[in-house]
């Protein structure tokens, strides 16, 4: 199992039915916005997948704002498509969804493009683990233990929320 990052696109009306799916799911969502497209924009989006002739899609995505969600978890490119079914798509409720690792990575860069650089391989938990958490902690607790704050716990959560990486 690899942890990944995928791309999901969802109607105002319907993100909490969408948030409570992707939740109770094990996944996470990890950054949001609402978005209004042009139709430029959503031409732009729907060529660069492959999508270029979804007049139904385009219309969907440029009648009203759309919520983007970049959404994390093991396995969430391939998790992702099968919970779109789960969701009541009769009322445009998800519109869309990265088909793989590599759309996935092209399509939050295209509406995140102030983001992190998205890793194109897959990594399990235990390499996830490795190069992103541990060494983000471990720096959070050298700090730490030069400052030696009165409650450690406490610092270190705020020291986490300021030191973000996946916002930076």
């Amino acid at each position: 199992m690899s942890y990944e990052k995928t791309l999901g696109i969802i109607s105002p009306k319907c993100l909490p039915q969408a948030t409570a799916i992707i939740e109770s799911s094990g996944l996470a969502i990890l950054r949001e916005k609402m978005l209004q497209l042009s139709d430029n924009q959503a031409e732009r989006f729907l060529q660069m997948n492959g999508l270029a002739s979804e007049s139904q899609l385009k219309s969907a995505l440029t009648t009203g704002p759309v919520h983007l969600l970049i959404i994390g978890g093991l396995e969430s490119v391939l998790r992702w498509p099968e919970l779109i079914g789960q969701a009541d798509q009769a009322n445009n409720c998800v519109l869309y969804g990265s088909g793989g690792i590599e759309s996935a990575s092209r399509d939050i860069r295209f509406f995140f493009p102030d983001g992190p650089l998205i890793l194109e391989q897959n990594f399990s938990a235990e390499e996830y683990l490795g190069r992103v958490v541990k060494p983000l902690l471990m720096k959070g607790l050298v700090k730490m233990c030069r400052e030696r704050p009165e409650n450690p716990v406490l610092w270190l959560g705020m020291w986490l929320l300021e030191n973000r990486p996946h916002e930076m």
